[in-house]
C-alpha cells in the first residue's frame, strides 16, 4: 500500500496553498483532485488544447490563481498530484481508498486535509430536467474553460453574486443573455448590505464593475423575481416567472413568460460534507454558511483525530477565505508533524 504523510483531497484553492505550505516546509504532499487540472472551480485552468492570447482579459482571479498554480508546479518534486481521482472510502486506520483510470487504490496518510469545495443548490421547480437548464457553476465551467457559450438567449435565475459574476462572464466573451431574476431584493435592506461589504473594497470595485457591465448591455434586472417553470417541446423554449412577495410566494398577477434557449440557476452553494461525513466528524448547521459543515477548532481539526477540513466544503465563505483556510491548515500540519516549531 502507498504511503504518504499528508493526503489533501481536492485541488481548489484552499487544498492547493495548504499543499504549498506543506511542501514548502519538506512534508511529503499527495494531493487528490477529481478535475483533470488543479485550480478548482475559482481558478480553473483551459481544458487540452484550449489557450489564451491575452491573460488581462480573464480578470484579476485568472491572474492569482496562475500565481499560485506556479508555485504549486515548483514543488512537483515534493507533491505527488492524482487528477480525475475519485475518493470512496475513508477508515479509522489512517487510510484511505480512492478510484482512477478505472482501478481502486489504497493510501496510508498520518494527517488528511478534507478541501473539496461546494456545489450549486438544487432548487426544483416544474420543466426543471428539460435539456437547456443547468446550474450557474456548470455554465461558467463551459465559460471558462472551454470557451462555448451556454446558449443563444440565456436567462440567469436565483440569487447572490455569482449573477453577476457569471453575467459579466458571459457578455465579455460574446455571449447573450435575456434577463435577470434576482430572488432577493437589496434596496430593502440596504444597511446590512453595506455592513457586509464595507472595507471588503476589493469585492465593491468587482461588483460595480460587473453590475455596469450588465447595465451597459441593457439586461433587465429584476429584484424579488423567481422562475416559476420551464417549457418547451423536448428542450427549453420559455420560462415562466413572476414577482414574489417576503415569504417568497409568486404574486399572480405578475406571472409572465420570456422566450428563452437556456436557464442558468444558481441560488447559492453548499458544503460538500459527503467525504467529512464518510469519516464520521462532528457537523454542525449554518444557513450562513451553506448548511451543514464540520466543526473544527482554531486550526481547523475536525473532531476526528489526524483529519482537518477547510474551504467552502466546511463553509461556504469563498476563495479569499479558503485560501487563508488552506494556508493556516497547511502550516500547522507541518508543524504537527515536526517540520516546524510552533
Amino acid at each position: 500500500m502507498r504511503e504518504t504523510e499528508i493526503v489533501i483531497i481536492g485541488g481548489g484553492p484552499s487544498g492547493i496553498v495548504a499543499a504549498i505550505e506543506a511542501a514548502g516546509a519538506g512534508v511529503k504532499v499527495t494531493l487528490l483532485d477529481e478535475n483533470e487540472k488543479p485550480g478548482g472551480q475559482i481558478f480553473r485552468q483551459f481544458e487540452q488544447g484550449f489557450k489564451t492570447t491575452d491573460s488581462k482579459h480573464l480578470g484579476d482571479d485568472y491572474q492569482k490563481g496562475q500565481n499560485l498554480l506556479r508555485q504549486f508546479d515548483s514543488l512537483n518534486d515534493k507533491i505527488e498530484y492524482f487528477n480525475n481521482t475519485t475518493v470512496w472510502g475513508i477508515f479509522p486506520n489512517y487510510t484511505l481508498a480512492f478510484a482512477r483510470n478505472g482501478r481502486t487504490s489504497n493510501i496510508g496518510f498520518k494527517k488528511l486535509l478534507i478541501a473539496n469545495g461546494a456545489y450549486d443548490r438544487p432548487v426544483p421547480f416544474p420543466g426543471w430536467t428539460l435539456p437547456g437548464i443547468l446550474t450557474a457553476g456548470g455554465a461558467q465551467k463551459l465559460v471558462k474553460s472551454e470557451r462555448v457559450f451556454p446558449g443563444e438567449k440565456i436567462l440567469l435565475a436565483g440569487t447572490g453574486p455569482l449573477q453577476l459574476v457569471l453575467a459579466h462572464q458571459i457578455l465579455k466573451a460574446g455571449g447573450k443573455i435575456a434577463a435577470i431574476l434576482e430572488a432577493g431584493d437589496f434596496n430593502s435592506n440596504w444597511f446590512q448590505g453595506l455592513k457586509g461589504i464595507w472595507g471588503n473594497w476589493d469585492y465593491l470595485r468587482e461588483g460595480l464593475k460587473y453590475w455596469r457591465s450588465i447595465k451597459k448591455a441593457g439586461i433587465p434586472f429584476l429584484r424579488n423575481h423567481i422562475i416559476l417553470e420551464a417549457q418547451g417541446n423536448g428542450e427549453v423554449e420559455e420560462a415562466v416567472f413572476a414577482e414574489i412577495d417576503k415569504n417568497w410566494r409568486p404574486k399572480q398577477q405578475t406571472i409572465r413568460k420570456i422566450k428563452v434557449d437556456t436557464i442558468c440557476i444558481g441560488y447559492g452553494l453548499v458544503p460538500s460534507t459527503e467525504l467529512s461525513n464518510l469519516a464520521e466528524c462532528n457537523h454542525s448547521y449554518d444557513q450562513g454558511l451553506g448548511g451543514f459543515f464540520p466543526v473544527r477548532d482554531a486550526h481547523f481539526k475536525t473532531s476526528v483525530p489526524g483529519i482537518y477540513a477547510v474551504g467552502d466544503g466546511a463553509g461556504v465563505a469563498g476563495s479569499k477565505v479558503a485560501i487563508e483556510e488552506g494556508r493556516i491548515a497547511g502550516i500547522s500540519i507541518a508543524s504537527a508533524l515536526g517540520y516546524m516549531s510552533d
